[in-house]
């Protein structure tokens, strides 16, 4: 499909100024996001973990314990978690490993936050520019004369100024490697495919295997692919060499799940890891219904998809965006339909075939660019982009009789409870008081408007754990529960708790050793509480003499 903006030194000029438009808003996104800045809360979890990474034998423990961490799924799981978390740790293990090397290489500090940071900020772009390529590609082994550059670029400007997009910027969650991961496994199954270089295909095994390894049901976006990409496979002898490169792809990665698999035998068995999801299937749903995180995903390419269904009939590459799209979401859509608990990030599978549509929708209007009905639709998203600004958007909703408007705002922003800022520097002072007196037995409580997880970053920059530790089956010791039912650990020298269940507890644990309280600076001090530090709104307190 060729754009009549394509044409003519008017449209030479288009495209620069897309293209610079489309780096700009890149560099802009990624230099506006901070270090563990309104993320999700798995990333200063995922952080923790990579302590114990990178200071413990922590991949042979999980293999040497792949038994017990099998037997915890149908339930028998420690009693302060809501599930395996050991099973989950497991699923991610390319993930935290990655997050450990850097904690490795530059220890427990600020510096590890910091790197971590910018490897995830630059991970998304680069996912993007994958998948990106793939749309290319599948378009033009489907259809040959198809051109999508101008509607792959402006589609890639659309999701980049999307909310999604920063959002996931610096997020360190397991979905923003895979997202690349998975892009550059089906590039590189289709560069295989166009110019007869097998050896690609093997790369494209090997990625989709490291994308297991990195969140395992990220394969299903290599799969996913391949399967809708082969109901549309061009003819023979293309055909051909697609089906050698399917085969030689997929033997690869056979082969090194099936090394995986007996490293870590039970773990990889995939009825293991169906079971597990569907442990958390019951869990109840809350927050913003799954259906609009389905949008907001998607973002604005969800626009630019809308319009590719004019082309549905006569566009064999439109339908097979359509097939994939359906085929990608099938880990979505029975989670949607069952109404279980769903966050953003878990629909991130639904990008890629967003990405070729809205790229085809964008070329059929570019192609007409002289009717006015397709110059009104390009103007509509103009406005639209402008009304979704934060600044614009929170102006909007304070308006008079423009409230209605928050709606559109359910389908196009991350929800506020997904999104949160864990001020790492803030945690890093107040571990630093916390952890000053490891001889002295400490209790650290949490109030109730503190999360849990600013208590892993307190512990992820707190001291280290013995090297010869074995932690596999260990959970996080700052999962609630009463201080008197928390164990003793040699490598835990503070314990985390919520509080006391006995009214002697608190005298006893006063006078054994030092007792603080986290609270936030606009909640009241606990009574007789002396206030010791406060930083990045959080106001550390002693309890007792």
């Amino acid at each position: 499909m060729r754009s009549h903006l394509a044409d003519g030194s008017g449209g030479h000029l288009f495209k620069r100024l897309l293209w610079l438009a489309l780096v700009g808003a890149v560099v802009i996104v990624a230099f506006a996001r901070t270090p563990l800045g309104d993320v999700h809360w798995d990333s200063p979890i995922y952080l923790y973990q990579a302590k114990r990474f990178a200071e413990t034998p922590y991949v042979n423990d999980i293999a040497a314990s792949s038994r017990q961490i099998v037997a915890q799924i149908a339930g028998n799981w420690p009693e302060d978690e809501g599930y395996s978390e050991a099973y989950w740790r497991a699923s991610r293990l390319g993930h935290i490993a990655i997050l450990g090397v850097l904690v490795d290489v530059l220890g427990s500090t600020a510096n590890a936050v910091l790197a971590a940071h910018w490897l995830f900020v630059i991970a998304m772009p680069l996912g993007l520019f994958a998948w990106c390529r793939v749309a290319l590609l599948a378009g033009r082994l489907i259809e040959p004369g198809e051109r999508l550059g101008l509607g792959l670029c402006f589609s890639a400007l659309l999701f980049v100024l999307s909310d999604i997009y920063a959002y996931l910027s610096g997020n360190l969650v397991s979905e923003v490697i895979s997202f690349g991961l998975g892009g550059a496994a089906v590039w590189a199954l289709l560069a295989a495919v166009s110019t007869g270089a097998v050896m690609l295909a093997a790369v494209s095994g090997v990625l989709a295997v490291l994308g297991y390894m990195v969140r395992v049901e990220s394969v299903w976006a290599w799969l996913a692919f391949m399967l809708a990409f082969l109901a549309f496979a061009p003819a023979q002898p293309a055909r051909q060499m697609l089906l050698r490169c399917y085969v030689i792809a997929g033997a690869v990665a056979l082969l090194g799940y099936a090394l995986y698999a007996w490293f870590f035998h039970p773990l990889a068995d995939p009825r293991h890891y169906l079971e597990f999801a569907g442990s958390l299937v019951d869990r109840a749903r809350s927050g913003v219904h799954p259906l609009n995180l389905v949008f907001v995903v998607g973002g604005m390419l969800w626009l630019g998809a809308a319009l590719a269904l004019a082309l549905f009939v006569r566009s064999p590459v439109v339908r097979f965006g359509g097939l994939w799209l359906l085929l990608a979401g099938l880990p979505s859509w029975w989670l949607v339909a069952a109404g279980s608990e769903v966050q953003t990030r878990m629909l991130i599978g639904l990008v890629p075939p967003l990405v070729l549509l809205s790229a085809l929708g964008w070329c059929w209007v570019f192609g007409g660019w002289r009717t006015p009905m397709r110059r009104g639709m390009l103007g509509a998203t103009l406005v639209l982009l402008l009304i979704v600004r934060p600044p614009v958007y929170g102006w909007l909703v304070e308006q008079p009789g423009v409230w209605r408007i928050q709606r559109l705002g359910a389908a196009m922003f991350v929800p506020k409870y997904e999104r949160i800022d864990y001020q790492p520097q803030a945690m890093a002072v107040i571990s630093a008081h916390v952890f000053d007196a490891q001889a002295v037995p400490t209790v650290l409580l949490r109030g109730v408007t503190v999360q849990q997880e600013y208590l892993n970053l307190i512990r992820f920059f707190g001291p280290s754990y013995s090297s010869d530790a074995r932690l596999a089956l260990v959970g996080d010791p700052t999962n609630p529960g009463a201080c008197e039912h928390k164990l003793d650990r040699p490598d835990e020298p503070v314990r985390f708790c919520t509080g006391f269940a006995g009214e002697s507890a608190l005298p006893a644990a006063v006078e054994a050793g030092r007792v603080f309280n986290l609270r936030r600076d606009q909640v009241a001090p606990l009574l007789g509480a002396t206030e010791r530090l406060r930083a990045g709104g959080f106001v550390l307190e002693h309890l007792g003499r």
